[in-house]
């Protein structure tokens, strides 16, 4: 007779594995064009195609402060609005820096 406990452990296992193996086809999107194909332009300036649980949108940005790429810094938020717009209490220093840096840089035109 089979135990029963013997499968208990597989259906876990399996949804582990079967969530692993959507996040990695997930990661395997691509953006370029096959040669030949007319080249559109893209959706996104700075934007990337594909954030992920451990690279999301505020690690992007993070990275554009790093770098002092403010003004892609300002067109990621742009871009990505729906994303900041929810969570800016978690990212308003942040976000604070690149809104100092569009004032900083329109002061004179007001």
């Amino acid at each position: 007779m089979k135990s029963a406990s013997g499968s208990r452990w597989r259906r876990p296992y399996c949804v582990g594995i079967l969530c692993i193996g959507l996040f990695a086809l997930a990661a395997c999107q691509t953006t370029g064009s096959v040669d030949g194909e007319a080249k559109t332009e893209p959706k996104y300036k700075v934007s990337r195609t594909l954030y992920t649980p451990f690279f999301d949108q505020a690690d992007h940005l993070k990275d554009l402060i790093e770098e002092k790429k403010l003004d892609d810094a300002a067109v990621l938020v742009e871009e990505q609005s729906n994303f900041f717009t929810q969570k800016w209490q978690l990212y308003k220093n942040d976000l604070k820096v690149v809104a100092d840096h569009l004032s900083s840089k329109h002061a004179a035109r007001l």
